[in-house]
Order: structure tokens, then sequence, then C-alpha cells
């Protein structure tokens, strides 16, 4: 599979540290996510930092094909500040569009909105799991 000109110009964004949202975010930190998405031989950890129902840092490690970290990278960029809500309302189509890769693999569309939601999900659990924790905030 060849890489288009917009996936190449995100790993070089990532390669160059430009806008880089690989890496991790402080696990002890009770604001922060983090869920593990897996499909066919690819892996994907997404944390999110949520505050008062707010994206507000993003990290991600990817064990998976350059389409899939670019997509990663990208999500996280228009993750940040975005509510739970809206973070919800991405879709594979969108994020297929933005990478201009509408004729790629599903699964590779799908990495990206999946990781999303269950992030979200997992919060969400987590949250009415401590509903102390969500009083005091």
């Amino acid at each position: 599979m060849l890489l288009n000109q917009k996936i190449i110009e995100e790993l070089i964004r990532i390669q160059s540290g430009e806008r880089n949202y690989e890496g991790e975010l402080d696990k002890y930190d009770p604001l922060v996510t983090t869920c593990h998405t897996k499909k066919n031989n690819y892996l994907v950890r997404l944390q999110l930092k949520i505050e008062d129902s707010k994206i507000t840092a993003v990290k991600f490690n990817a064990f998976a094909c350059t389409i899939v970290i670019a997509s990663m990278n990208i999500a996280c960029d228009m993750l940040i500040n975005k509510t739970l809500g809206e973070a919800l309302m991405f879709t594979n189509d969108e994020f297929a569009v933005i990478l201009e890769m509408e004729n790629e693999p599903e699964y590779e569309k799908l990495m990206v909105r999946e990781s999303i939601h269950k992030t979200i999900e997992k919060y969400i659990l987590d949250s009415n799991d401590n509903p102390e924790e969500s009083e005091d905030s």
C-alpha cells in the first residue's frame, strides 16, 4: 500500500516533534483514563486527561502501521479541548476524509474511532463506580 501525501506529512510532523502525541500521561493522575484497543495485529493505547467533562490532554502509543499512527496523531490533535460529547461524535468517515484515505481498509479507520469511544466509555464507567470523586470536583 502506498502512503498518500497527507499521511506522509503527518509522519514528518510526528518525527520532527512539531505535533507528536505519542507517549504517555501520568498513569497515577486520577484525571487520566487509559484504554487499549486491539484489531488484527494492531494495538493502540489511548490516554485522555478529562477535567470538567473536557479533554485537556491526550497521548497514545501504537503498535500498528504508519496509517494508524498518523491517524491517531491527528485524532489526538482534534480531541484537545473537546467535550466528551463532541469527541464521541467523530466518525470513521470524518477521519478518512481528513487523511484522504477513503479507500483504505476499514480496520485502519476503525482503530481511531474505537479507541476514542472505548476510552471515554471506560472513563464514564470508572466515574460511575466512584461517584464521590465526581461530587468533589
